[in-house]
């Protein structure tokens, strides 16, 4: 089996659309540029497949720490002429959603981390959790990250719990006269 980096960070990454061209390991963090190996990329507006390319830029989202170094992935990110005349998008950029989100400055790896450990302990301390695994986070967005979740579907009450009670002044709480 032929294993290269680009395989094995395809693998990890789920995704089979990214080509590595240089993995930079510096003293506290890891630096992977890579770029898309698709030639066209479909508008989000209109769904019309287009292989003109207008234009390149990078994008750095912040992935899951490797050891002790925090991982910074140097994206190049192809734009692309939108064909269709009827759509109000004249350019749009190709979008990797097994990695990162549009906008995000995370990968969704880092996203699910931090929503999991942000419903699990409270802000400050999933803040220090995930300072120590070298994600840098703030508790106001583990608060906000939390605030976006969708409530939960109402269910109806099937068990009510009373912790005490007493039916008259002066009696023990829960203990019933005989």
């Amino acid at each position: 089996m032929d294993l290269t980096i680009t395989h094995l960070c395809n693998h990890l990454l789920g995704t089979t659309h990214l080509k590595v061209h240089q993995i930079v390991v510096e003293d506290t963090s890891i630096s992977i540029d890579m770029e898309s190996s698709a030639s066209n990329a479909i508008c989000p507006k209109c769904n019309q497949e287009s292989t003109a390319i207008h234009s390149h830029y990078r994008r750095y989202p912040v992935d899951l720490a490797w050891a002790d170094r925090s991982v910074i992935f140097n994206l190049k990110v192809k734009r692309f002429f939108c064909r269709n005349k009827a759509c109000a998008k004249r350019t749009f950029a190709e979008r990797f959603p097994e990695v990162v989100t549009p906008y995000a400055r995370r990968t969704n790896r880092v996203f699910d981390k931090q929503l999991r450990i942000g419903v699990n302990t409270c802000a400050c301390t999933a803040e220090k959790i995930l300072r120590a695994e070298k994600i840098g986070v703030s508790d106001s967005t583990i608060n906000q990250i939390v605030r976006d979740l969708p409530d939960p579907e109402a269910q109806p009450v099937r068990v009510l719990g009373v912790d005490d009670w007493a039916k008259r002044k002066g009696q023990r709480y829960g203990c019933q006269q005989r």
